[in-house]
């Protein structure tokens, strides 16, 4: 990544950047082990939280902000500290934290975006290896309390930190959608996960034209659609699972170009455009625009099934229908999953680094507050190990006794996600969300079926090299 202008220079950046600031095999775990503790990482600095004070700069929603606070209190029950809790709305944050910055008051930690990597390459933060080397023995968390593939690395022996509230993509689907029709309900493990064309057949049944015929009905009429058998978000976060499922790669061997321009890449990015244009079974994007929301279009069965962010599994279950998860489909080769979401950033400026330390790793724990524990039982799934290797911790957040928990989830959320991830690109590679923009701007004519996926990765290639947004990753490894 090119070196960026100083912090006294960022406040200019402020409007183009604060747009970013909204509402996250593996190959990093190098990196962890190069964080891990021993007897030459400690310091003389003593190690107590007693009497620090601490703030915590977020955004987020009502309840998001409640779960910080009830958190953030039972932490300074628990070490006797003061920590003050800074909500900012998502639009304003980046221009508010870099004023302060400039100003020499940092928080202790604070939320992030694609804006992170700027500050740690300006010397505002903290590389949380070094956190962990000096205090992870004597806190009880050290790097192999994570899971592997959550870090922001920045070199193989630098990171930013890990994820710390992830999501992942699911299959989520309308129950008595599938009932109706007669369909087995999606499968929840990996061994019985749909193969691509499966996928493809069963979303043809369940899509249906206003006279009740399904799309493969030769009577179908794919200009009145009452009800589509799938919608997604149709951008790389969903696509990439099945570019490297299909033995494909995002970037080229030596990284500066895209590989997108390769079958294995570009045929991922027609099969979407398919099931728009083709099948008829996703909404164009126009249609989609047209939903009030995810769950709502489930709800009213205008979606029998939607592939996309376990996020939104909050805004499911408020909607109160009948509904369930399964596993993506399957890629040519294999199943791949991801973690992902942002990570918490430590300031140097923060005086009190260890009790800053216990806070960051205080708050990535899903049992931090009951009212951190009510989001991570619908909202996020956590990034710490344990929670996908004890049963008992699973049964914390995953238990398919709670609302918004259904049958299967463990299997096909749980379990696959976790024995099957992948580093998420956004993690990875340099640059990633100067990329995405391209790719999103140039699959515009994909979606409409006026371009195909080949003839836009090939323009998505010109375009990346010409304005040298690829530089590789983080770790050096390619995926």
């Amino acid at each position: 990544m090119k070196k960026i202008i100083s912090i006294s220079m960022m406040l200019v950046l402020i409007l183009m950047l604060v747009s970013c600031a909204g509402n996250t095999t593996t190959t990093t775990s190098t990196t962890a082990s190069n964080a891990t503790t021993s007897s030459s990482g400690t310091t003389s600095e003593t190690m107590t939280a007693e009497g620090a004070e601490l703030e915590l700069m977020i955004w987020g929603s009502t309840n998001e902000q409640d779960a910080q606070r009830a958190s953030c209190a039972a932490f300074d029950a628990k070490y006797n500290t003061n920590t003050t809790v800074t909500w900012v709305a998502s639009d304003e944050f980046f221009a508010k934290l870099a004023a302060r910055l400039a100003a020499n008051d940092a928080p202790s930690l604070s939320y992030s975006q694609s804006w992170n990597y700027k500050l740690y390459e300006e010397g505002y933060l903290w590389n949380f290896n070094d956190l962990i080397s000096k205090y992870g023995e004597a806190s009880g968390v050290t790097a192999d309390d994570w899971i592997d593939t959550v870090w922001y690395n920045y070199s193989p022996t630098e990171v930013l930190g890990p994820v710390f509230a992830s999501v992942t993509n699911c299959l989520m689907y309308n129950t008595e959608l599938f009932e109706d029709a007669g369909i087995d309900l999606p499968p929840t493990t990996v061994d019985e996960a749909w193969t691509w064309d499966e996928f493809v057949e069963v979303a043809q049944k369940l899509t249906l034209d206003v006279n009740g015929n399904n799309a493969l009905s030769p009577n179908f009429d794919p200009t009145n659609i009452k009800q589509f058998g799938i919608g997604t978000d149709l951008n790389m976060d969903i696509m990439f699972q099945f570019i490297y499922g299909n033995g494909g790669n995002i970037l080229s061997e030596d990284g500066k170009s895209t590989d997108l321009i390769n079958e294995k890449g570009y045929s991922v990015i027609q099969n979407f455009a398919d099931l728009v244009n083709k099948y008829h079974v996703h909404p164009t994007k126009t249609q989609s625009s047209g939903f009030e929301s995810v769950a709502s279009a489930m709800k009213s069965k205008q979606l029998a099934m939607f592939m996309g962010g376990s996020w939104r599994q909050l805004d499911i279950v408020a909607a109160d229908f009948d509904w369930g998860v399964g596993v993506m489909p399957m890629g040519d080769i294999d199943y791949v999953a991801s973690f992902v979401g942002s990570t918490l950033l430590a300031y140097k400026a923060e005086e009190d680094s260890y009790a800053q330390y216990l806070l960051y790793t205080y708050l990535c724990d899903p049992q931090s507050s009951n009212e951190i524990l009510s989001m991570y039982q619908t909202l996020w799934i956590p990034s710490i190990k344990a929670y996908y290797t004890d049963p008992s911790m699973i049964d914390v957040w995953a238990s398919e006794d709670l609302p918004g928990r259904p049958t299967g989830f463990q299997d096909a959320i749980v379990k696959a996600t976790y024995e099957n991830r992948f580093t998420h690109p956004m993690l990875l590679i340099k640059n990633f969300p100067e990329f995405t923009t391209q790719f999103n701007e140039l699959t515009a004519d994909v979606w409409t079926g006026d371009e195909t996926a080949q003839e836009a990765m090939n323009n998505l290639n010109d375009a990346v090299v010409a304005l040298d947004i690829l530089d590789g990753t983080y770790t050096g490894e390619r995926r």
